[in-house]
C-alpha cells in the first residue's frame, strides 16, 4: 500500500504535516507501507533543502509541472491519497491531518 502526499514548502498545513509523515514512514513496516510524497511545481533544491531542514528522508518526488497533480485530481494541499497494491485508491483527504488521524487512515486501509 502507498499513501501518497501531495505538498509544497510554501504550504503552512504541508510542512506542519510532514513530520507526522515522516514518523510514520519510520514506524510502518516498509514491505508493507510506503509514504510518498509528491512535491507540486517547485524546483529540486527548493524541496531538497526544506526536506533536509525538517529531516524528512521518505522518498519525494517533483511534480514540477503539475501533471500528477492534475492526474490524481487533487482539489488543494496537503491532500493525501492512499492506494493498495492493485492501484485501487482506498481513500483520500484534504487538508492537514493529525499523527493520530494518519495512524487510523493507514490501520483502516491495511484491515481493507
Amino acid at each position: 500500500m502507498v499513501l501518497i502526499n501531495f505538498w509544497a514548502t510554501w504550504c503552512i498545513p504541508c510542512r506542519a504535516e510532514i513530520p507526522d509523515l515522516e514518523h510514520e514512514a519510520r514506524v510502518q513496516d516498509p514491505g508493507k507501507v510506503v509514504i510518498l510524497g509528491i512535491d507540486w511545481k517547485e524546483g529540486g533544491p527548493t524541496a531538497q533543502a526544506f526536506l533536509t531542514d525538517i529531516g524528512a528522508r521518505y522518498p519525494v518526488l517533483l511534480d514540477s509541472d503539475g501533471k500528477v497533480y492534475d492526474a490524481y485530481g487533487v482539489q488543494g494541499l496537503p491532500q493525501t491519497f492512499i492506494v493498495d497494491r492493485r492501484g485501487r485508491m482506498l481513500s483520500s483527504r484534504t487538508g492537514i491531518a493529525s499523527r493520530d488521524q494518519i495512524e487510523k487512515e493507514l490501520a483502516d486501509a491495511l484491515a481493507h
